[in-house]
């Protein structure tokens, strides 16, 4: 199964039945693991799921603990870990 990410027109085509989906028929797909592409092979899996995680924030909805771990252990983990400190032991709590 193959979820392509098209982005001049942002829509996502599901390459197996051959027609458009929403980002709301991407979910459960994304958050199982399946990568999101570009037509030129680029990853956007991440850009998808924070899609994903947004309009739930919208809809009132807060992200599930595994969302948001999966999204910061698989996309964003190495520029949080760069921007992450140690704390020293005069910093405020």
């Amino acid at each position: 199964m193959a979820i392509r990410k098209y982005p001049k027109s942002r829509r996502l085509y599901d390459t197996e039945r051959s027609c458009y989906m929403t980002l709301e028929d991407a979910r459960p797909r994304v958050l199982n693991g399946e990568t999101v592409t570009t037509p030129a092979e680029e990853d956007c899996t991440g850009e998808v799921l924070l899609g994903v995680v947004m309009r739930d924030v919208e809809n009132g909805k807060g992200p599930t603990v595994e969302e948001l771990r999966m999204f910061i252990m698989n996309y964003s983990a190495p520029k949080i870990i760069r921007q992450v400190r140690p704390r020293s032991a005069g910093d405020k709590q």
